[in-house]
């Protein structure tokens, strides 16, 4: 086959493809059209009703040990934005801490301020015409107009302190909120890991009741390897019994069988034997 022929084939194929996914895809856009037009308002409750139940028995299908998985792994993707979250309160607090600084000293030059101008005031209301303000020496009027002009300045500054004041109390408000919050999300996250441990170890205490149920023991095959066993067993004893009385097991399982060819010498032998025995009993007598 030419290369131009597979690739034509190729091609093919996969317009196939596209004709086969643009049809499943017109039967289920098909499906959701016949479903609204059919029952109207009610069509919208079957779809909502058929993938609820799909999604319900999908999810009874994966395994417990899946699940648990996956709820830790979506406990440990909490720890970014944990981190982030510290990152961004720690940041805050130093800020406070710094506006927190720049608001007592606003308050300490506000209390110098304060006591120069009180300073001056006092010095207003005496008798003298000329008054010493740092190295320069100026009359009633020049000493009039500087209070006015630090008293100005004063306002200004005793306003930014306060608004600063009023930012910082909403900062460290703010701040603490954050932090409060932050403590709750790590108890939270603590809680789920332990909530983990406990549904895990539920899992396991139930896999083995279910394993111990699963066990399958055939009492037919053990009931003959019982019976076999004590087959043994008995026939042992047997053998232990006759090779207590006679001395040689040997012997009991392999007697020899007389021959047939000297049969009536054998027996003349024996009760002639016999006969002896019983003459010289009677002699005794």
């Amino acid at each position: 086959m030419s290369k131009l022929a597979i690739l034509k084939e190729l091609a093919d194929i996969k317009a196939l493809t596209q004709r086969k996914s643009v049809l499943k895809r017109g039967a289920v856009i098909a499906a959701v059209a016949y479903l609204l037009l059919g029952y109207g308002r009610d069509g919208w409750s079957y779809l909502s009703t058929a993938s609820r139940m799909f999604g319900e028995t999908v999810r009874s299908n994966v395994p417990m040990e899946f699940e648990l998985e996956r709820a830790r792994t979506m406990i440990n993707g909490m720890i970014p934005n944990v981190r982030q979250n510290m990152l961004v309160i720690a940041q805050e607090e130093v800020a406070v801490e710094n506006a927190r600084r720049d608001v007592q000293r606003g308050e300490t030059e506000l209390g110098k301020q304060r006591d120069e101008m009180m300073r001056l005031r006092a010095e207003l209301d005496g008798t003298e015409a000329t008054f010493r303000l740092g190295s320069r020496t100026v009359t009633r009027d020049e000493l009039k107009e500087e209070l006015t002009r630090r008293f100005s300045r004063y306002q200004v500054a005793e306003s930014t302190v306060a608004s600063r004041k009023e930012l910082l109390a909403a900062r460290e408000k703010s701040c603490q909120a954050a932090r409060i919050k932050l403590d709750r999300m790590l108890n939270t996250k603590r809680d789920l890991e332990v909530q983990v441990v406990n549904l895990e170890s539920r899992l396991k205490t139930q896999q083995s009741h279910s394993l111990a149920g699963a066990v399958e023991v055939n009492d037919g095959e053990v009931a003959h390897c019982q019976t076999l066993v004590d087959e043994i067993r008995v026939r042992l004893e047997v053998a232990d019994r006759l090779l207590a009385s006679t001395g040689d097991l040997g012997e009991l399982t392999f007697v020899a069988v007389p021959s047939t060819d000297d049969i009536g010498e054998q027996i003349d032998r024996h009760f002639a034997g016999a006969n002896k025995a019983a003459t010289l009993a009677d002699a005794r007598r």
